[in-house]
C-alpha cells in the first residue's frame, strides 16, 4: 500500500474517533479551532543568555588574540 494513502487512511480514523467524542471534548474543540494571528518570519532569535555567552566568548578570542 502506498504511504500516501496509508497516511490518508490514519486521518479519517482519526476523524471518526473524534467525532465519537462528547460534544464538549477538547479534540471536538480543535475540529472547528481557527488560530488568529500570523507567525513570525525568518529564523528564530536566540535567546538573551544564549546571545550574551556567544558575545563573551567572541571577546575571550579577541583578547587572546591580542595577548600573542
Amino acid at each position: 500500500m502506498p504511504t500516501e494513502q496509508q497516511i490518508k487512511e490514519g486521518k479519517w480514523h482519526w476523524i471518526g474517533n473524534t467525532l465519537r467524542e462528547p460534544q464538549g471534548a477538547v479534540e471536538r474543540h480543535a475540529l472547528d479551532w481557527n488560530p488568529q494571528g500570523t507567525r513570525t518570519r525568518g529564523r528564530q532569535r536566540k535567546p538573551g543568555k544564549e546571545q550574551e555567552n556567544g558575545n563573551c566568548r567572541r571577546q575571550e578570542k579577541a583578547g587572546k588574540r591580542q595577548d600573542d
